[in-house]
């Protein structure tokens, strides 16, 4: 299964003093039997995330599977 680690950086900094700015890094698979299938997981901060290319699947979300398989082929790490 070809991986890539993804670090958006800070996507949301709040202006209050009290307040606390968390980054982590989101890991991308491509499925192994479903190549118009992509996997987001996060150790201990986000569960498994489908995202496909499957109109009319409720995981359908064209312009997140575009950007992601386009990183992804960018890198190396996509299977046609």
């Amino acid at each position: 299964m070809a991986k890539q680690q993804f670090e958006r950086g800070k996507a949301y900094i709040s202006e209050k003093e009290d307040s606390k700015t968390v980054s982590f890094v989101i890991n991308a698979y491509q499925d192994t039997n479903d190549l118009e299938k992509i996997w987001l997981v996060s150790k201990d901060v986000i569960s498994q995330i489908e995202i496909n290319n499957h109109e009319g699947s409720v995981n359908h979300h064209s312009k997140a599977f575009e950007r992601l398989s386009g990183l992804l082929k960018k890198e190396g790490k996509w299977r046609e």
